[in-house]
């Protein structure tokens, strides 16, 4: 993911203003695109959207939601977001911030006395928020690709908890769900509510997202999406029905492309958290890294001196799923795409971007 987060920065900071006024949006440029890429990249179903000028400009799906079923994929199609399941708690934890109900530089173990004191240091929320806590990602593709279920957050931290940390907290970037899994178990505890109460009180229902939910193993939903990957050698197969509970803050909801343009919308209006504490949410933790900065649950994409203006956003990328939201901040530009299938991560990313480059 962090190569391909390089890659997409590359195509954001470099376009043109005669590259996208040769290629300017419209509907039928942007279905031909989706078109195009089920057809090169064996991507089953695809759908995405494009909100700008203060209303969702074009959305469209192509593919099929359930190739064996031959339904299509369309708007209403219901996907994993992977990891922007991300953006979505670090505004959660942002939200109590503001009431005071955290601090960020309080060590995790003020609200979770449970999870152990490292010796390399104390792990605080604005590190975990950073990637920056020293906890690492999946040892085991166990882990990854879970068929367990963990019936609360604490269940899924014992997985990693009492592992050594790979760097003392501050010192070095190292991207990791788990660390999202604390951030849940931390908004829990402020908050006195589950993180699923919590979110859909204070996000999904204050942006108007009334498709969006954690994924519950086994469970039926209208327009969910079938799972497919494409294998190294190009085969595209159905994927493994993995259970999310080991990591939802950090990759178990479920949403569709409008609920996400009205996510990105939220945002750009400032509807969730206050402007002084998005300043400090898209602002990068300044710890060096490979490639682009990681800002509180957001990759920084493109600055104001470029084509793009300042860019922030998320992709996701695991069993069944490849997906990429992008927010244009000057250009309140607002891109999102889902795609129901694995292995095919890095043209979500093309895709998605050229989407917004076209809207320059």
């Amino acid at each position: 993911m962090k190569n391909f987060a390089m890659i997409l920065a590359f195509i954001i900071s470099f376009a043109c203003a005669g590259w996208a006024q040769d290629n300017a949006f419209t509907a039928e440029k942007a279905d031909a695109l989706l078109k195009e890429n089920i057809q090169k990249h064996g991507m089953v179903g695809l759908v995405a959207g494009v909100y700008k000028d203060g209303k969702v400009l074009w959305k469209n799906g192509a593919g099929y939601r359930d190739r064996e079923a031959k339904i299509a994929a369309n708007h209403q199609m219901v996907n994993r977001t992977a990891s922007i399941s991300k953006p979505m708690t670090a505004i959660a934890i942002l939200q109590l911030f503001e009431q005071k109900k955290l601090g960020l530089d309080d060590p995790v173990q003020k609200y979770l006395p449970y999870f152990p004191e490292k010796k390399q240091g104390t792990i605080t929320i604005r590190h975990l928020l950073h990637h920056i806590s020293g906890i690492g990602a999946y040892q085991k593709r166990k882990n990854a690709f879970s068929t367990k279920n963990y019936p609360t957050l604490k269940d899924a931290m014992e997985v990693f908890m009492n592992r050594r940390l790979l760097s003392k907290p501050g010192e070095a970037y190292h991207y990791t769900t788990y660390g999202y899994v604390v951030l849940g178990a931390i908004v829990e505890k402020a908050s006195g509510m589950t993180y699923r109460d919590y979110m859909k009180k204070n996000i999904w229902d204050k942006a108007g997202m009334t498709n969006t939910d954690v994924e519950v193993f086994g469970q039926s939903y209208d327009n969910k999406a079938k799972l497919y990957r494409k294998t190294r050698k190009g085969k595209v197969t159905t994927d493994t029905n993995t259970d999310l509970s080991i990591k939802v803050p950090g990759g178990g909801i479920q949403s569709t492309v409008e609920d996400l343009l009205k996510f990105g919308q939220a945002i750009l209006e400032h509807k969730l958290i206050k402007p002084a504490t998005f300043k400090m949410m898209v602002t990068p933790s300044g710890i060096k890294k490979r490639g682009n900065p990681y800002a509180m649950g957001w990759f920084v994409y493109g600055r104001k001196d470029q084509p793009s203006g300042l860019c922030i956003g998320h992709s996701g990328s695991q069993s069944g799923t490849s997906t990429q939201l992008l927010i244009y901040l000057d250009k309140k530009i607002v891109v999102a795409t889902l795609c129901n299938t694995a292995g095919v991560w890095p043209q979500v990313v093309g895709l998605t971007a050229n989407l917004g480059i076209m809207n320059f």
